[in-house]
């Protein structure tokens, strides 16, 4: 792994073998490209996002492959803009905050993208436990995400949250 590479991860609890041999060395490539281009980490989030929301409108319209396809770019930019900010010095809480939200707004899209494409709404709700997840209670509850390659937007928003009152203090 290069040097490059392996600064711009950051620590992790368990091996995801799909992010760790896919999404992360996609992610650097893209890296690679932006770096020298100076694009802001945030921008790069906020590409990730308008991908996964073009992800759930082509999922609600029935092109799935599309809506697929879309959704592997989602996941590869949303570990590019980590990658970026932290090989390029420009991690900030702000960038966290937005991809955490980004995330959320992505995983209540594509729950939305079922109900429509299906027609059946329940089929983008689950149980979890003794709580109906739905496309709106998925904002206000980051457990029931889909997966992805990083630690869970709860944690990201703790991790910002305790910042933050740091820095307001």
């Amino acid at each position: 792994m290069s040097s490059a590479l392996a600064r711009s991860r950051k620590t992790k609890v368990a091996h995801e073998l799909i992010c760790e041999r896919v999404y992360r060395p996609l992610a650097h490539l893209v890296v690679l490209v932006l770096l020298p281009l100076r694009v802001p980490p945030p921008f790069v989030a906020a590409a990730a996002g308008a991908t996964g929301i073009a992800a759930a409108v082509q999922l609600a319209q029935g092109r799935l492959l599309l809506a697929a396809i879309l959704v592997q770019a989602k996941t590869v930019l949303d570990n590019a803009d980590g990658q970026l900010a932290r090989l390029s010095g420009r991690v900030t809480v702000f960038g966290r905050y937005l991809d955490s939200e980004l995330d959320l707004l992505v995983n209540a899209a594509l729950f939305a993208g079922v109900a429509v494409a299906t027609g059946k709404p329940a089929l983008a709700a689950r149980r979890s436990s003794d709580t109906l997840v739905t496309p709106a209670s998925t904002l206000a509850r980051p457990s029931a995400r889909i997966g992805r390659c990083s630690r869970s937007a709860s944690a990201r928003r703790r991790a910002c949250s305790s910042e933050c009152s740091r820095i307001a203090l």
